[in-house]
């Protein structure tokens, strides 16, 4: 019988976290084995609601849940229904918490998407209540194996897979070098205050070349307003998951100046496109994908660099578009989500012991680590916080 796997996310609004959940699940959609399940806790947002739309395996959240309690338990009895064999918590406390619950002989992993001092420390504190943890990197990899305190469990490598197309990408020799910038516009990670001053230089160095910036986040008002008078710049705002292919098809180079990150989806997506990475020379993730057949990477503290890469290309398209070629053929062999979820049914079949888990109808879920103690969170004092938050949010039982 074909078994199932949970794939937890606390929120999943436009993201790596929930774009993978998506992503997996219709990967795992022509696995033999094992199916997946997306699970919301808190919030389905846009990513959730495309998963539902694709009629995707979902657990959605339980909208009079306002109580960290009452969320696990909902997905609990949720889960109950399916009875999955292993459960991934991605990303956030509340999802790796509900590992606390899960039955026993249920494979329990943890997901590491970024390289963060926080994450580690998330992941160390349920470290007690993981089976295995997942990094899609190497080198995330490579720092949680030295963190487990002497734990006997694996870590394994689990790169992303996204769609690819479904014919090899088409580019075009000539007219302006079309770069795309397409994430989140914040300074914090983003580092959009370095990707404005390597716009400018690009624009100023005389060349043919073009700018489009997709996403939005808190800085995008400060970076309209820095470029206001770039003719060659164009905003985009927001894009749609289902929207970035056809956004992609029109550019020739991808960037990104972030001075860390896990492993970019959108660059996996950009360089199946066909479109060459122009970015930062990050240890995780990056330079696993990222090399001298497939594109340029750039020092973090090289400003100067960045813009010389993009005016580099613009000057030589026959080298643009001989690492367009490279970076498609190398990233759809082994970063498609059949890969990827072919990946992940040998990790669980490797790990899923014999005897089935056998979920309950329900749980009693506890507060979370780090506050159960405190007496406000007392049993007895639930149905008092949980009435008072109702209160403040509006919402009903």
């Amino acid at each position: 019988m074909r078994k199932t796997v949970v794939f937890l996310s606390e929120v999943m609004p436009l993201g790596g976290t929930s774009t993978f959940a998506l992503n997996i699940c219709d990967g795992m959609r022509g696995t033999e084995k094992w199916g997946g399940i997306a699970a919301g806790l808190r919030t389905l947002g846009e990513v959730g609601e495309q998963i539902r739309s694709l009629g995707l395996p979902l657990i959605a959240p339980d909208p009079a849940a306002v109580l960290h309690e009452e969320r696990i338990e909902h997905v609990y009895r949720e889960c109950a229904v399916h009875a999955p064999g292993a459960v991934v918590a991605a990303l956030s406390a509340g999802s790796f918490d509900f590992l606390r619950f899960v039955p026993e002989h249920c494979v329990r992993i943890g997901m590491i998407q970024s390289d963060e001092e926080g994450v580690y420390e998330l992941v160390s504190q349920y470290l007690p209540w993981l089976d295995a943890v997942a990094g899609v990197s190497r080198e995330i990899c490579r720092k949680m194996e030295s963190r487990l305190g002497g734990r006997k469990i694996p870590v394994v490598h689990q790169p992303y897979g996204v769609p690819m197309p479904a014919l090899p990408p088409e580019s075009q020799a000539g007219g302006p070098l079309r770069v795309l910038y397409l994430g989140r516009v914040a300074e914090e990670q983003k580092r959009v205050s370095v990707m404005a001053r390597v716009i400018q230089a690009t624009l100023a160095a005389g060349v043919d070349i073009e700018w489009t910036i997709a996403g939005d986040g808190p800085e995008l008002g400060g970076l309209r307003e820095a470029l206001s008078a770039q003719e060659r710049v164009k905003f985009l705002g927001s894009v749609p998951y289902r929207e970035v292919p056809g956004v992609m098809a029109q550019h020739d180079v991808y960037f990104l100046c972030s001075d860390y990150e896990g492993l970019p989806l959108s660059l996996l997506e950009a360089m199946g496109a066909g479109l060459v990475p122009v970015v930062s020379d990050l240890p995780s993730g990056i330079s696993e994908v990222v090399n001298d057949r497939t594109g340029l990477r750039v020092d973090i503290a090289d400003e100067a660099g960045y813009a010389a890469a993009l005016v580099g290309l613009a000057g030589d398209p026959e080298r643009r578009l001989a690492l367009s070629r490279h970076a498609a053929e190398e990233v759809r062999a082994s970063h498609s989500t059949a890969a990827m979820a072919a990946r992940w049914e040998a990790m669980l079949e490797e790990l899923a012991p014999a005897q089935a888990p056998q979920w309950k109808s329900g749980c009693r879920a506890t507060p979370p680590l780090g506050v159960d103690g405190h007496w406000s969170f007392h049993p007895l004092l639930r149905p008092l916080r949980s009435r008072i938050k109702r209160m403040r949010t509006g919402r009903r039982s």
